[in-house]
């Protein structure tokens, strides 16, 4: 009896064990129907809504698209006020297709409703067209004086003519360009400017290329992207990058080379010494400069006469005597430079244009074949004499008969291909407009279907 109600005992405590956990497991268990429940009412929420939104998806879609079409229909030259980045671009190609400044905004306008937008905001004016236009360029120097500074040489090229007797001259500047991968660099040509001169000799020339370059290089100094990138340049690190020059062979040109090259050499040891002066200490540059006031002094005529001087004079003196400090400094780091470094630094190379070479080997070859009629007895082409000398020839009957007048009229005329072709370039392309059948020979080929370039008229015809 007693192991019985033992077991009875046990049984019972087990009994209400398992009650207890029967009833947590009927109270989850209704949680969880619960949950199953609420969560089945909101999928059927969802998929209520989904199925209404489906049945509205043609007419949204249909009104999306309309908007689209309404907004991409509409440009606007402005943002807040003020003209997009790309209305300027717009306005610089443009006038460099050759589209007058004060009819821009009307093209623009024109343009866009051709192609059926519309155009929101005001019209572009003449002003602003030019203030886009002078934007470019002072874009296109700060380009240029960034390059010029990545650049570890250059070359420069120049040519030049006259226009109603006034001198212009057109210069470039040849260099190596970095490209989106920094690594490859392209050669690139940068226009630096056509300007009028007073004169077409090498040393305004000269002057022309320092007083332009000095232009560009302050112009990209004053940019955000030279204060950002700490790379202000000098009119001396352009010289010092100079490698060489590209002109014809006129003397002019040649002189102008040499005085380049003896620029880029001041410059370079005007560098040197500026370095040298830089890294001297504080008692051998008192000592430098404490010598060069006296000889300042004394080159002045002594104290007296040095305290007699007016402020003006005495500031040139003094700057004076710190270019001849630098530039001695600089010629001495020059002289003890390596070899290598001399030539590095004396590299400079002067090319000529082959216009002229070929034009040479022509005027040999026509003055050749003309001696060579004259060696052989054989009768040249017919003279082709101007109407002045063509009558004084006329009163002779042949050669025989020439007098002293018939005779020079007979040496200073020509006749042959070159002369034919020279009467033809009068004729058919003078550099008068008003003289010339030049109008009258493009209209024939032009009646005829044939298409006739037109060529600049020039000295040469």
């Amino acid at each position: 009896m007693e192991e019985l109600e033992d077991k009875f005992e046990q049984l019972t405590l087990r009994n209400e064990q398992l009650e207890m956990t029967m009833s947590k497991l009927l109270e989850k268990w209704a949680q969880e129907k619960q949950l199953a429940s609420d969560a089945m009412q909101e999928c059927r929420r969802k998929v209520h809504a989904l199925q209404a939104k489906c049945q509205l998806a043609p007419e949204i879609l249909k009104k999306a698209v309309k908007k689209a079409q309404q907004e991409g229909n509409k440009f606007a030259l402005m943002e807040k006020g003020v003209y997009t980045e790309e209305a300027h671009q717009l306005c610089r190609v443009l006038v460099q297709a050759g589209c007058s400044q004060a009819v821009v905004g009307d093209v623009i306008e024109e343009v866009l409703s051709a192609a059926g937008i519309s155009v929101h905001g005001p019209k572009m004016s003449e002003r602003t067209v030019a203030h886009a236009v002078l934007e470019g360029g002072v874009m296109a120097d700060i380009q240029m004086g960034y390059e010029i500074a990545q650049a570890e040489g250059l070359t420069v090229s120049s040519d030049g003519t006259t226009h109603k007797n006034i001198n212009f001259e057109a210069r470039h500047v040849h260099m190596p360009v970095a490209t989106e991968n920094p690594a490859v660099q392209v050669h690139k040509t940068r226009l630096v400017g056509v300007d009028s001169a007073t004169d077409h000799s090498s040393k305004t020339q000269a002057t022309g290329w320092t007083s332009k370059i000095q232009e560009k290089l302050d112009i990209y100094n004053q940019s955000p992207l030279a204060q950002r990138s700490k790379s202000a340049l000098q009119l001396a690190d352009f010289f010092v990058r100079l490698h060489g020059t590209v002109g014809d062979h006129a003397k002019d040109q040649i002189k102008l080379a040499e005085l380049l090259k003896e620029m880029k050499q001041e410059f370079t040891e005007r560098s040197l010494g500026e370095e040298r002066l830089i890294e001297m200490s504080i008692p051998d540059m008192l000592k430098l400069l404490s010598q060069a006031n006296i000889q300042k002094i004394a080159d002045a005529g002594g104290q007296l006469k040095w305290a007699a001087l007016s402020e003006a004079e005495r500031l040139q003196a003094d700057a004076e005597m710190m270019s001849a400090v630098v530039l001695k400094l600089g010629h001495d780091a020059y002289a003890n430079l390596p070899n290598e470094e001399k030539q590095k630094f004396d590299l400079f190379v002067r090319t000529g244009c082959a216009m002229h070479k070929d034009l040479n080997c022509f005027k040999g070859g026509s003055a050749a074949m003309a001696d060579w009629w004259s060696e052989n007895s054989v009768a040249g082409p017919i003279l082709l004499a101007n109407k002045d000398n063509a009558a004084v020839l006329e009163q002779a009957d042949d050669a025989e008969e020439y007098g002293a007048v018939e005779q020079r009229a007979h040496d200073v005329s020509s006749g042959g291909g070159v002369k034919l072709a020279s009467l033809a370039g009068m004729i058919f392309n003078n550099k008068n407009d008003k003289v010339g059948q030049q109008g009258i020979h493009q209209q024939f080929f032009a009646s005829r279907g044939v298409k006739v370039k037109k060529f600049p008229a020039t000295n040469n015809n």
